[in-house]
C-alpha cells in the first residue's frame, strides 16, 4: 500500500504542538537555542528575501491559497468517489494542512512565545496599578505631551495631524530606533525586518489588524488607515514582533521605548501618546463618572488627538462582529501561554511604570 503523503503534515504539526508543549517549561531553552539562536538565522534569511521583492509576500501567499483551493475543487470534481468518500478525502486533506500551518507557524516563529519573559531579563517586576496611580501617572503625562506637540512644526490646538507630520524615513529610523533600545536591554538586532503598508485603506483593519506580523513571510504588515498618531507605535510594535517577541504587552513597552527615544519629535509624540492612551481608557471605564470631569478639563490640544483618531477608527468597521473578534484573538493567545490573552496589551502600562519607577 502506498504510503499517503499527508500523513506528513499531521505528523508534523502534533510533533510541534507537543514541542511548544514541552517547551513550554523550559523558558531558558527556548531563549537560548531558538529566540538568540535558530531564529537569527532564519531573520536574516527571510529578511533577504523580502528586501529582494518589490511588493508583499502576503499576496503570493493569497494566490497561493486560491490556486490550491482551485485545484481542490477540479480533484473533488473529477474524483469518483461517492460524495461521502470524497468528503473524507477533503478532511484528510484539511487536517494535513493544519498540520503544515502549525508546523510552519511554531517552527518560523511561534515558539518565541516561549521564551523567557522580557519583564524577567530586565529585571522590573510589573504589577497592576490602582486607580489612582493611574490617574496621577495620566495626568503627570499630559505637560511632557503638551510640550512635545508644541514643538511639531505645524502643530495647532484644533487640528490633529495629518500623513505629513511622518518623516520620510520613518520605517527606517523606528527600525534603527528598535535595534538600539533591544541591544540596550540586552537583545540581539540580527535582521532588517519589512514594513509593508501596501494594501487598499481598510482591508486589514476590517480583520481587526490594524497591524499584524506574518510569521510565514516574516513580514510587517500595517494598515494605511492607521491614524498617523497611532502610525509609528503600530509600525514599531510589530517590528519588535519580528525580531522575536510574541507577547502584545512587551511589543507595545519596546514600541514605547523605539518612539520616546527618538529624535523626530512627532514620533516622541506618538510613542507617549499612545501609552497615554492606554491609561486615559482605562481611567475611562474603571470610573465614569470622575473621569467626564477629568476629561472636560483636558487641554484643548490632547482633545483635538484623541477624538480625531477616535474619528478615524469608527471610519473602518470590522468585517466580523467585535466580540467574536476579541474573543478568537484571545483564545489564540492564551493558547500560547499568554495568560492574559487579548488584554495583554494593556499590559504596557504595568511595564512602563515599573520600568521607569524602578
Amino acid at each position: 500500500m502506498k504510503f499517503d503523503k499527508r500523513f506528513f503534515g499531521i505528523g508534523l504539526g502534533i510533533l510541534a504542538i507537543v514541542l511548544r508543549f514541552v517547551l513550554g517549561a523550559f523558558p531558558e531553552f527556548v531563549e537560548a537555542f531558538y529566540s538568540r539562536g535558530f531564529y537569527k538565522i532564519l531573520r536574516v534569511i527571510l529578511d533577504t528575501i523580502h528586501w529582494a521583492l518589490p511588493f508583499s509576500a502576503l499576496y503570493l501567499l493569497v494566490i497561493l491559497l486560491l490556486v490550491s483551493i482551485y485545484f481542490g475543487f477540479r480533484k473533488w470534481n473529477r474524483s469518483e468517489r461517492s460524495v461521502l468518500g470524497k468528503s473524507g478525502q477533503m478532511l484528510f486533506t484539511l487536517l494535513s494542512l493544519a498540520g503544515w500551518i502549525v508546523f510552519l507557524f511554531l517552527f518560523l516563529w511561534g515558539f518565541n512565545y516561549g521564551r523567557i519573559p522580557l519583564a524577567t531579563q530586565i529585571k522590573i517586576s510589573p504589577r497592576p496599578l490602582k486607580l489612582s496611580t493611574v490617574v496621577e501617572e495620566l495626568k503627570a503625562k499630559e505637560p511632557m505631551l503638551l510640550k512635545l506637540r508644541s514643538n511639531i512644526s505645524g502643530a495647532q490646538p484644533n487640528n490633529s495631524f495629518t500623513l505629513a507630520a511622518l518623516p520620510d524615513n520613518m520605517e527606517d529610523h523606528l527600525r534603527q530606533g528598535l535595534e538600539n533600545q533591544l541591544v540596550k536591554l540586552g537583545y540581539p538586532r540580527t535582521g532588517f525586518p519589512t514594513v509593508r503598508t501596501g494594501y487598499p485603506k481598510g482591508v486589514l483593519w476590517g480583520f481587526g489588524a490594524i497591524g499584524f506580523y506574518n510569521p510565514f513571510t516574516g513580514e510587517c504588515n500595517v494598515d494605511p488607515a492607521v491614524h498617523p498618531i497611532d502610525r509609528p507605535y503600530v509600525v514599531a510594535h510589530e517590528l519588535a514582533h519580528a525580531y522575536g517577541f510574541g507577547d502584545e504587552g512587551t511589543c507595545n513597552f519596546l514600541a514605547y521605548l523605539t518612539c520616546k527615544n527618538s529624535n523626530y519629535p512627532f514620533i516622541r509624540y506618538a510613542g507617549i501618546f499612545n501609552y497615554w492612551q492606554y491609561l486615559y481608557y482605562s481611567y475611562r471605564r474603571a470610573d465614569r463618572e470622575n473621569f467626564t470631569k477629568y476629561y472636560q478639563a483636558l487641554p484643548q490640544e490632547l482633545k483635538t488627538d484623541v477624538l480625531a483618531i477616535e474619528a478615524n477608527n469608527a471610519a473602518y468597521p470590522d468585517f466580523f462582529p467585535t466580540k467574536f473578534r476579541v474573543a478568537t484573538y484571545d483564545a489564540y493567545l492564551k493558547s500560547q501561554g499568554v495568560t492574559d490573552g487579548y488584554a495583554s496589551y494593556s499590559q504596557v502600562v504595568m511595564l512602563v511604570y515599573a520600568w521607569e519607577n524602578r
